[in-house]
């Protein structure tokens, strides 16, 4: 890897400095395994024999394009699985993120609703003059035709917001679910974990 960096950072535009300073902290998080030396039995591409073989012992696939790890028989998958990984979580954490704030407005009015019912019959029950005065104040507040109207369109709006976000909600989780078949279909076409070289 580390012989491969300038390649990757002048292919990319990076900062080579940025990129050995990045992947001398990630070596940190990394378990390394020996998976030996190359192999002279691996008639195709002795030198892959390692990566095949750790793939195999660990069951996890190669991302690689290089068509020799193929030829091995090996269990390789496209890089661009990690784009589509990426895009699936992305788009899970919109997902998710979306329903969590529709659950929380729920809950929050299924818990004030009760609340106030209970402080409005508590105050008819104490005080059933002014409770009487103030449902006339308010009759008389909401028959004004131009409140109505008011009324009306902030009821609107709370709808059209509440669309809106259940719109989005289901073009995340739809993006995430395309996310996670590509990645299916990649592990699909992959070759099986190797069983002869």
């Amino acid at each position: 890897m580390e012989d491969n960096l300038p390649k990757y950072a002048n292919a990319g535009g990076f900062d080579l400095e940025k990129m050995r300073a990045e992947w001398a902290a990630l070596q940190h998080l990394i378990t390394f395994h020996d998976a030996g030396e190359d192999d002279p039995s691996f008639t195709v591409a002795p030198k892959d024999a390692p990566y095949v073989l750790l793939a195999a012992f660990l069951g996890f696939p190669i991302l690689s394009m290089d068509s020799d790890i193929k030829k091995l028989d090996a269990h390789a998958m496209l890089p661009k699985a990690i784009r589509h990984l990426r895009d699936y979580a992305r788009h899970t954490t919109a997902e998710h993120n979306l329903k969590l704030m529709g659950l929380g407005s729920i809950q929050a009015g299924g818990l004030l609703l009760p609340l106030a019912f209970k402080v409005v019959q508590q105050i008819c029950k104490d005080h059933p003059k002014t409770a009487i005065a103030a449902g006339a104040l308010l009759t008389l507040y909401i028959s004004n035709k131009s409140r109505q109207e008011k009324v009306s369109k902030a009821m609107k709006t709370v709808g059209n917001c509440s669309l809106d976000l259940f719109n989005e909600h289901q073009l995340a989780k739809q993006a995430g679910e395309k996310s996670r078949d590509e990645v299916a279909k990649l592990r699909e076409q992959a070759n099986p974990v190797p069983s002869n070289k």
